[in-house]
């Protein structure tokens, strides 16, 4: 069924039977829009500035591998908090939020899990630097 049933004609889209045209569906999407709250739309720039921002980080970390300056509480403090968020939205059916939550968690945890892989590469360096000194 075609998601913007119900916005330009009484009968949802069925495309086994009928199917939607494209132009329909632009006019229905512009439609949706226009009739969005400014509480909405301020909503949905909020979550796209907010879950942009961690892009840059998770580009530069991914790329070079290097987290060092990173701090694990941080990290895991706020993937929870975001995953709290995610949760909230979907139990009070906020798109903005649920959206901008679900793709910030999945940047977040993407730089937790190299942070964590980069801890334990360093611990077990430690280990064989010390082992090499020590003689153990």
């Amino acid at each position: 069924m075609c998601k913007w049933m119900n916005l330009l004609h009484s009968q949802p889209c069925n495309f086994a039977t009928s199917p939607c045209s494209a132009m329909h569906c632009c006019r229905a999407a512009r439609v949706y829009i226009e009739g969005m709250s400014t509480i909405d739309i301020l909503g949905y720039i909020a979550a796209i500035l907010t879950t942009l921002s961690f892009l840059p980080q998770a580009i530069a970390s991914v790329r070079s591998g290097r987290t060092d300056g990173l701090s694990l509480p941080m990290y895991a403090m706020f993937s929870a908090g975001v995953a709290l968020w995610l949760a909230y939205g979907v139990a009070v059916q906020s798109w903005p939020v649920i959206l901008a939550n679900l793709v910030t968690l999945g940047f977040a945890l993407v730089i937790l899990a190299l942070i964590i892989r980069n801890r334990r590469r360093v611990v077990s360096g430690h280990d064989r630097m010390r082992s090499i000194v020590v003689g153990e």
